[in-house]
């Protein structure tokens, strides 16, 4: 919610926006879609073996990055079947 709210006043800030409810609740839908999607990222790398708390630390284009290279690993060396 402080993510939310500080993003709305910067771009009051910017006078690009003027503060209404739908503008408010259309940024707090966009920001609670960016947290699941950094969780749905930081679960999927935690499932490769990559430490929560280290992902935890990276910046939305190192994690992007890691994820990227991650599948084209997993691309090139697929994991064996047990059957």
């Amino acid at each position: 919610m402080l993510f939310v709210q500080n993003f709305f006043v910067l771009l009051n800030s910017n006078r690009i926006l003027k503060e209404t409810p739908e503008k408010f609740e259309e940024f707090i839908g966009m920001a609670l879609e960016m947290y699941n999607n950094t969780m749905e990222e930081q679960l999927f790398l935690q499932d490769q073996g990559v430490s929560f708390a280290y992902t935890d630390t990276l910046d939305f284009q190192s994690r992007r990055d890691l994820i990227n290279t991650m599948l084209q690993w997993r691309e090139e060396h697929p994991r064996p079947t047990l059957f």
